[in-house]
């Protein structure tokens, strides 16, 4: 995957906001102003591999008209709600749902005051690419021809995926980490094919084929011996030779848990062994979390649970100084 890129734009004119930076396919948001209060937008975007992802805050109504975008969009609400307008349809998105819109289908984002939005642009020969490892077959191409994937709400495939949309870009945000960057691609891709109605849906809730625990020993090993490798359940089943599908209910089946949970249990006794061993300023405890693929957030919560005890005891140093 490429390096990522990001921009971070503050405006506090409304004139000048309504040029603000703005992804291929955007008119730019068209902003109604409430006089009697600043005026602040604030537009973060993250692009890293095929995702697109733009944050965009701002303290009065700001209208975004997305005009014919060859790529599937993802509309997710960080903060309060979204008003869509998409093929004559109003449809409204409130926090923990998502909406998904076709290519080159105009459409319109109204994201009203103290509200903010994630936009996440995602090609669709890379979700053509997932929903065959996926499968574990091939499917027809292009995905809008023989796939339509229309306009829905979906929380339970993409709204709890909020909370890592909406950090602040970086090097150190989960889209500038590699080994939460990738894993959070699949989790937007695997989102946006099972909110789809369409064809394969049936196909991808249906029952994988069986394998023995071999084939799960195996990729265990190999996330035991380089957890520091940006392992996602695509790499894992494509090392086992396997469909995503089937290497995830084997794994369920023989372990108990998922290939992603594996890891990051493997990840966390590695920063746990880290806190240990690393001296009094030699690291922090933010340092180590992400060094490991953690958001600091969670990662206090986690090891307190496991170890009984926060990680600034191991360490015995400041939390995340």
């Amino acid at each position: 995957m490429t390096d990522p890129w990001f921009t971070d734009v503050h405006e506090t004119d409304p004139g000048r906001a309504e040029t603000a930076l703005a992804p291929p396919g955007s008119a730019g948001p068209f902003v109604r102003r409430r006089a009697e209060s600043p005026f602040t937008l604030c537009v973060r975007r993250t692009v890293r591999g095929p995702l697109d992802a733009e944050v965009v805050r701002c303290t009065d109504d700001v209208r975004l008209r997305l005009e014919r975008d060859p790529r599937h969009v993802v509309a997710v609400p960080l903060q309060g709600m979204l008003h869509v307008h998409y093929r004559g349809r109003e449809i409204d998105v409130v926090a923990g749902g998502a909406a998904v819109l076709v290519p080159a289908d105009e459409a319109t984002v109204l994201v009203p005051a103290g509200s903010a939005v994630a936009l996440v642009r995602v090609p669709g020969d890379v979700l053509c690419e997932d929903l065959e490892a996926l499968l574990g077959r091939t499917v027809v191409r292009p995905l809008r021809a023989g796939v339509p994937v229309p306009a829905a709400t979906a929380p339970d495939a993409l709204g709890p995926l909020a909370p890592f949309l909406g950090d602040v870009p970086g090097p150190d945000s989960v889209l500038g980490n590699a080994l939460t960057a990738e894993p959070l691609e699949e989790a937007i891709l695997d989102g946006v094919l099972h909110a789809a109605d369409e064809p394969a849906r049936e196909a991808l809730d249906a029952t994988a084929p069986s394998w023995g625990p071999r084939t799960v020993r195996a990729c265990l090993d190999l996330i035991e011996t380089y957890p520091e490798r940006p392992h996602t359940a695509r790499t894992l089943a494509d090392g086992a030779g396997l469909s995503v599908r089937a290497l995830q209910d084997c794994w369920q089946r023989h372990r108990g848990r998922t290939p992603e949970e594996e890891l990051g249990r493997v990840r966390l006794e590695r920063a746990h062994r880290d806190l240990e061993e690393l001296r009094r300023g030699e690291a922090t405890v933010a340092s180590v979390a992400t060094a490991w693929g953690f958001r600091h957030e969670d990662f206090t919560a986690r090891y307190e649970m496991r170890y009984g005890r926060s990680p600034e005891v191991t360490l015995g140093s400041p939390a995340f100084a």
